[in-house]
């Protein structure tokens, strides 16, 4: 199987709409590039080591601050994380 760069250098030359395509993606590519370097949440992301992870850092945060106090109303921790999960939505803030 050829490599994405193989697959990317072979493109213009399969594609009839070439001109135009390949570099509004190579304009949209380096934007990006300079977005996420410049965006808090991205850094983020990119730092916890991928949006799962950071997803899961989120619920964690989230579920020990409401923990003690659901506690007291005979909630257990892992029900509490449950109740958070489908709560909010984690890792998109």
């Amino acid at each position: 199987m050829a490599s994405l760069q193989t697959r990317i250098d072979h493109a213009p030359r399969q594609s009839p709409l070439s001109r135009t395509t390949w570099p509004t993606i190579n304009i949209t590519s380096a934007f990006f590039d300079h977005w996420a370097a410049t965006n808090a949440y991205i850094r983020k992301v990119r730092a916890a080591g991928g949006i799962q992870q950071y997803e899961r850092n989120h619920l964690n945060a989230i579920a020990a601050t409401f923990t003690p106090k659901l506690a007291h109303r005979g909630l257990p921790p892992e029900i509490v994380r449950l109740v958070v999960e489908y709560a909010f939505h984690v890792g998109y803030y």
